[in-house]
Parts: C-alpha cells; structure tokens; sequence
C-alpha cells in the first residue's frame, strides 16, 4: 500500500510490481501522464494487480447516489464541492490533492472522461508550509452535461455533489445526518431547500476500510485487472492538461 507523497509514487508502486507484489497506491496515481502510462504497463507486463485508492468512489454514500441516479432522469449538470482547512502539502498541488476526488467522480458518475477541462485558481493563502488555495475546474461531457467542481484546503470543511437532471435534483451532502436526497420536480433556477425525499444507505462502513477490503478481495481471487488503474491514468492524465 503506498501512501507517499505523490512524486515518490512511480518508484515505489514500479518496485512492487517488478517483484509482482500487488499495489494500491493512493491517489493522485503519479504526478504525470508518463508515469501513469508506465505503471499500467508494468501491471499489464507483470501480471500485477495495480489499483488506485479513491476514496470517494469507494464512499457507500456515493455508490447509493451513483445506483439511484436514475430518479433524475437526463442529467444536465453536476456541481461537487470539497473543502476544509488543510491539509497543506509541500509536496502536492492542492488542484491534485483534491482534484484528483472530483475527476473520479465526475467519471464514475457518467461513465466517461470529459471532452473538455479548465482549472482556475481562485484564491490563496501565502505560507511557509505549502500550497493554500482555492479551485475551480470546469468539464464538458457528451450530450452537453458540464460540471463545475470547487476544491480547497483553506475553507470550512464541506464535501456536496448535486445532480441537476430533467426530472429533479439529487443531492450528496457527505457531513449531514441525512446525506443522500432527490428534490423530484426541482430545477436548478427556482431550487427551493425544502425536504427532499431521503434515499436509504445501508452500507454505513468507512471509504477507506471499502476500498482495503476490495483490494484484500482481488488479492485473494488472484485478479489482476481492476477498473481504478485506468481511472487513475485518466484522472493523471486531465489533471496534466490543467497543470
């Protein structure tokens, strides 16, 4: 499990898989899309198992959001939110810190990458510590979905996604009681927060312990494919293109 700072991550997860020892590396998979390319390759060569830990879509809260999306009919736009103060990290851009989440998300949800991305750095803090700041990353998708995803390290700590779709709005809002509701009939201009209609979510186990017990799993069933690999080099490689 290599849970290093990002430019550390392509050696480490390279030795590993050399000696064909599973990997799960946390995300951001590498810093670049070279690296990224090579690791998938080294796994397909070796034989490997290579996943890549995002946490959210490991989130029972985001798999019940992802099996119940169809409630909002044709999506139109997603909006995700991520913030808190800190961590700040010497070695990992904020934009790949935290961006790295909303990208998964994005193409978990929709099942494709997005024909187009933008980032724009909307605030900071100077320091001596690391990188402060505030983003904003802007994606179109197929079928004119668009999305918009503000990330930070220097604001009240949040985690929302909203799904804006032809016949409601559902919402993810990880830090309430009541995370996962659809607003049926609700559209994006006149939205009213009045209570929505609580979708269930039995699964109330950790991201994290999620996405250990399905790399353990794969350990065990001797898989060597796993989709988070190629999500990974996806997301690796958007970010690129932003940096």
């Amino acid at each position: 499990i290599v849970s290093t700072p990002p430019n550390t991550h392509y050696e480490i997860a390279k030795s590993s898989l050399l000696q064909k020892i599973p990997v799960l590396v946390e995300k951001p998979l590498t810093l670049n899309r070279k690296e990224a390319l090579s690791l998938k390759k080294i796994s397909i060569k070796h034989k490997t198992l290579l996943m890549t830990e995002f946490t959210q879509v490991f989130n029972p809260k985001f798999k019940a959001l992802k099996n119940t999306l169809n409630l909002v009919g044709g999506i139109k736009k997603i909006y995700t939110e991520a913030y808190n103060f800190g961590p700040i990290r010497r070695d990992t851009p904020v934009l790949w810190d935290w961006g790295s989440h909303e990208l998964s998300i994005l193409i978990s949800l929709l099942n494709q990458t997005p024909e187009f991305i933008k980032a724009t750095k909307t605030s900071h803090k100077i320091n001596n510590i690391g990188d402060a700041s505030s983003w904003e990353i802007v994606c179109n998708f197929k079928n004119k979905i668009t999305s918009v995803s503000k990330i930070s390290n220097i604001r009240p700590k949040k985690r929302k996604i909203s799904v804006i779709g032809s016949k409601g709005i559902m919402i993810l809002d990880d830090l309430s009681q009541y995370p996962l509701k659809f607003y049926e009939g609700q559209k994006l201009n006149n939205f009213a927060d009045k209570e929505g209609n609580l979708i269930s979510i039995e699964n109330e186990k950790k991201p994290l312990y999620e996405a250990l017990c399905n790399f353990f799993n794969c350990i065990r069933n001797k898989e060597i494919n796993h989709w988070s690999l190629d999500l990974g080099v996806e997301v690796t490689e958007l970010l690129a293109q932003c940096s």
